[in-house]
């Protein structure tokens, strides 16, 4: 996992993931948060780099989140995890979805289709109240 300026809310933003895709009915949920089962590496091809995704859960189809905050998107390791999670989501069948806050999610599009990554969409999870509250706003890229 990488270090991040507000990983407090990253987490409660992998949390709020989490529990909206159990809520969906989704199964096999794993999560890179205390309580969850951690999701399996993804690596690189034949190679020991990976990295371990946000969420993952399956619904009939298989899905592979990660979360980014304000001060993650434009990280050089967001670009590795994001190259990678899009490669296996679109050699294995999967989708690929980013969850970014309130007021990113443009800059998420614009992130990924500068680094030719395909995403099957942009969630966005907006604060409700100064506690973990959240809501989640979905965005399509037209």
């Amino acid at each position: 996992m990488a270090k991040r300026n507000d990983q407090t809310t990253h987490d409660s933003m992998v949390k709020y993931v989490a529990d909206h895709v159990s809520r969906r009915g989704h199964s096999n949920i794993r999560a890179d948060i205390a309580g969850y089962t951690t999701p399996d590496l993804i690596y690189w091809g034949n190679s020991k780099h990976g990295h371990v995704p946000d969420v993952t859960s399956c619904d009939g189809s298989k899905y592979i989140f990660e979360v980014e905050t304000a001060d993650s998107i434009a990280d050089a390791h967001t670009v590795d995890q994001w190259r990678l999670f899009s490669s296996n989501a679109v050699q294995h069948a999967k989708k690929f979805i980013v969850v970014v806050p309130e007021g990113y999610h443009e800059q998420a599009w614009k992130r990924a289709l500068q680094l030719s990554v395909k995403l099957e969409d942009v969630w966005v999870v907006g604060e409700i109240t100064k506690g973990i509250r959240f809501k989640l706003k979905r965005y399509k890229f037209i």
